[in-house]
């Protein structure tokens, strides 16, 4: 029975518009499978009643249906009934991702509802993206194995119906013939029990990738670590930076209610922002960047590729090497290396951005300050800096002051009084500047300023100086 399943060629069906996941497919499946793909709920449904496929794998997030759906539906064709389907669901956002730390018994999670009700779809496994391709391999040779063993005890079962009738031809006229029948039950019996096993084999590989999948994530914690330390002792004028960045970066993310694996990814990429200077010259780890020539200033401008680069070839690190790459680009699309514009700059470079600039001119510039550094931040407003995050940046620097001449205090809109004195420059959430730092609020002012919130929101919080 075993030689019967290998010397079968398979046919698999992946409908996911997802063209990384459907490369991987292609990498584990094409040689030893026939493997077609659909891009869409719909081009799925048809190639499925056609092409007649043994699994079908499918996302559970497509826009026309979903997963559960697509399921029902080419179940309900009696050529696909017996097709063995795979759903394929995004991790819960909620949930504290890979990056995220997590003790050793915590799992990937999805809602168990939702499994409960592909179940009664008719969806056969499940797993949850990004897909491990050993994992993904495993739960596919299982379906098969159990498919073509369902189709065994079909086909058992209906030619054992026919014996059976033939039986009772023979019984009216040449008496009792139950030796077939005993044979027939036989294999119907071998068939469950080889199903069984399959099941069980099933479980234990799951089990396996399940640990495998919490050592790796220990291990990229503890690298991390060790990674920021050996760009520091290289790079000593900046001694501290790094955490510095990390802990402005993750506190703006936060404050934006990103998720919280979108927040790993960032204080990670902070950590490790400046990977790619450890392959410049020893003499210039040692100088401050103030002190650079036009040269050594464009032999530097290349280090977040090179960083980025160094990270790209896993894929562990492949998400933080792209927030690496780009957190020299401007928002404006003059910045550097690929002069992206925009919402193109991945939302980790543009917050890293201004928590590396910011950490520069406070604690790293001779005679530095918060005022002088936001000052330089608002002139750059909408031009290297995105708009809506320099309002993160000023709420971070009033909670973390460093005197208390830099506190600020922090009203709304209709707690404005005339007299009042703007810590900070006063914008709409779109970025549109209405008033300059250390403007004394009059009557006419405030108005305008509840007018104009109106049609363009302001942010929430005004900060006034005490």
């Amino acid at each position: 029975m075993v030689n019967e399943i290998e010397t079968h060629r398979s046919k698999i069906l992946c409908i996911d518009d997802d063209s990384g996941f459907v490369m991987i497919c292609r990498q584990f499946f094409d040689a030893d499978y026939d493997l077609k793909v659909s891009v869409t709920a719909e081009s799925g449904f048809e190639a499925a009643k056609d092409f007649l496929p043994d699994v079908i794998i499918c996302d559970d997030r497509l826009p026309e249906w979903s997963g559960s759906e697509i399921c029902t539906k080419i179940k309900e064709s009696p050529a696909l009934s017996s097709v063995k389907f795979l759903l394929a669901y995004e991790e819960k956002k909620e949930k504290k991702g890979r990056w995220g730390k997590k003790d050793e018994d915590s799992q990937k999670e999805i809602d168990l509802d939702e499994v409960e009700a592909a179940a009664r779809a008719g969806v056969d496994d499940y797993f949850i993206k990004p897909a491990i391709g050993v994992e993904l391999v495993a739960k596919i040779k299982s379906l098969i194995k159990i498919k073509f063993l369902e189709d065994s005890l079909a086909n058992t079962s209906a030619s054992l119906a026919s014996t059976e009738i033939k039986l009772e031809e023979s019984r009216k006229n040449q008496g009792n013939q139950s030796q077939a029948i005993d044979n027939d039950r036989e294999m119907l019996q071998n068939s469950l029990k080889q199903i069984s096993l399959m099941a069980e084999e099933r479980e234990r590989t799951n089990n396996k990738l399940e640990h495998l999948n919490r050592k790796l994530s220990g291990f990229v914690d503890s690298l991390i670590p060790l990674l920021s330390r050996f760009i520091e002792a290289k790079r000593q004028y900046h001694r501290g930076h790094s955490k510095n960045v990390a802990k402005i970066a993750t506190s703006i993310a936060q404050d934006l209610g990103l998720d919280s694996e979108e927040v790993r990814c960032i204080e990670i990429a902070s950590l490790l922002h400046e990977l790619g200077k450890v392959t410049i010259p020893d003499v210039l780890a040692e100088k401050s960047p103030e002190d650079y020539t036009k040269t050594e200033k464009d032999l530097l401008v290349q280090h977040p590729v090179k960083g980025a680069a160094m990270l790209e070839e896993f894929s562990e690190f492949r998400k933080i090497g792209e927030i690496i790459r780009s957190f020299h680009e401007y928002y404006n699309g003059e910045g550097y290396p690929d002069g992206l514009k925009g919402e193109r700059i991945p939302i980790g470079a543009r917050i890293i951005s201004l928590a590396n600039i910011y950490d520069n001119l406070v604690y790293r510039k001779k005679g530095g300050s918060i005022q002088d550094a936001l000052k330089a931040i608002e002139e750059e407003r909408g031009g290297r800096y995105d708009p809506r995050l320099v309002f993160n940046l000023v709420a971070y620097a009033n909670d973390n002051p460093v005197s208390e001449a830099d506190r600020a205090t922090q009203m709304r809109v209709y707690e404005l009084e005339p007299g009042m004195v703007l810590a900070y420059s006063l914008s709409t959430k779109g970025g549109t500047k209405l008033l300059p730092v250390n403007t004394v609020l009059t009557k006419i002012n405030i108005k305008q300023i509840v007018q104009y919130s109106k049609r363009d929101p302001i942010e929430e919080t005004i900060f006034i100086k005490e």
